[in-house]
């Protein structure tokens, strides 16, 4: 088995969290290979909302996909003692979403998640589906509340195709 990772590399189909600084676009705030913690963020005050990133095309094309699964790195700021703070990985593909299961930060520090998520729309994956896949991120707070997510990507998990020789003789 081997691995590969895809990064953000364009807006999704739902941009609704705030971004840090001006200018640019959410989906490069959270695209680093490596954290840059707060120098780079989305975030979410006092709501519900979700970011949809495009992913770049993988460049490996064949072997078996085994899993695919959705690390994002994100922590709380606030004072509020009740730490309502929560985040949901995704994936979308075609116009259907696969969720992650409720994550609840009670960290003021980034806490780098994963979660494995199943093909949109059920079956199994293919590397067609990977050019069309984006990734999202859904944040819950309540009002005294921020969430911040400085760092998304997928990892997927693959065996390679194999290659046999045949010789014919004649």
């Amino acid at each position: 088995m081997a691995t590969f990772i895809l990064r953000p590399n364009g807006a999704g189909d739902a941009t609704a969290l705030s971004k840090s600084g001006s200018g640019g676009a959410n989906w490069d705030r959270v695209d680093e290979v490596n954290s840059d913690d707060d120098t780079t963020y989305v975030y979410n005050i006092g709501a519900y909302a979700t970011d949809n990133y495009a992913l770049e095309a993988p460049t490996i094309r064949g072997g078996i996909i085994n899993s695919v699964t959705v690390y994002w790195n994100w922590r709380r700021v606030g004072d509020d003692p009740n730490p309502s703070v929560l985040s949901w990985p995704g994936l979308r593909l075609s116009g259907v979403d696969t969720t992650g299961a409720e994550r609840a930060s009670s960290s003021y520090t980034y806490q780098l998640y994963n979660e494995a998520l199943a093909r949109p729309g059920g079956g199994d994956w293919s590397f067609a589906d990977l050019d069309a896949l984006q990734v999202s991120i859904s944040l819950l707070t309540n009002a005294l509340q921020e969430a911040r997510v400085t760092q998304v990507y997928v990892e997927v998990d693959y065996t390679p195709a194999t290659r046999s020789l045949g010789y014919i003789i004649g």
